[in-house]
């Protein structure tokens, strides 16, 4: 239960990185699904209102007639849409912007795990984190990543992994006593 692996982080890597994180974060918060329900119940006011607009506009005789509202309404539903996804879009500009600024990915970076912890070494610096020291850790679509906090975290590309070294980190990181996301 013990292994070793060397890679060279590259954008590609550490844009996936970002958007596992970024999906994980979501998921495990329930952010996603708290904007989801404000979002829905304001287009339900939204729509309540163009209806009520529109029922008073039909029994007022109101020279706009009961569609006045549905360009207020259709903007509001792309709206939404628009800022739900516009954060999801982002990631790949930030993360290329951090890989950009961030000298030591441009190293080839090492990983190793044992019962001890994860160690990692590079051209600046090298360290071991025992297992119960990460907030959390997830075996995602892409990427291995462990916390350390809710910004910081390492993360082991999958394809850099073999299949047998994928199952021994997985298993190595559970026996650990490192939490896993949800």
């Amino acid at each position: 239960m013990a292994g070793e692996i060397s890679f060279q982080p590259t954008e590609e890597n550490w844009i996936a990185a970002h958007r596992d994180f970024q999906r994980d974060r979501y998921d495990a918060s329930g952010l996603a699904k708290k904007v989801q329900l404000f979002g829905t119940i304001f287009l339900l006011f939204l729509l309540l209102g163009w209806m009520i607009g529109a029922f008073m506009a039909l029994f007022s005789f109101d020279r706009h007639g009961p569609f006045a509202g549905l360009p207020f309404t259709l903007s509001g539903l792309a709206l939404y849409g628009l800022w739900l996804d516009s954060g999801y879009r982002r990631v790949p500009q930030r993360a290329r912007r951090l890989f950009r600024q961030r000298a030591m990915l441009r190293h080839p970076l090492i990983y190793g795990w044992s019962e001890q912890g994860l160690s990692f070494r590079n051209h600046y610096s090298s360290g071991l984190i025992p297992w119960a020291d990460f907030y959390r850790w997830r075996a995602a679509r892409n990427n291995f990543l462990f916390l350390v906090d809710d910004q910081m975290l390492f993360f082991l590309p999958r394809a850099a992994l073999s299949d047998a070294q994928a199952e021994d980190l997985e298993a190595t990181a559970a026996a650990g006593g490192a939490p896993a996301a949800a």
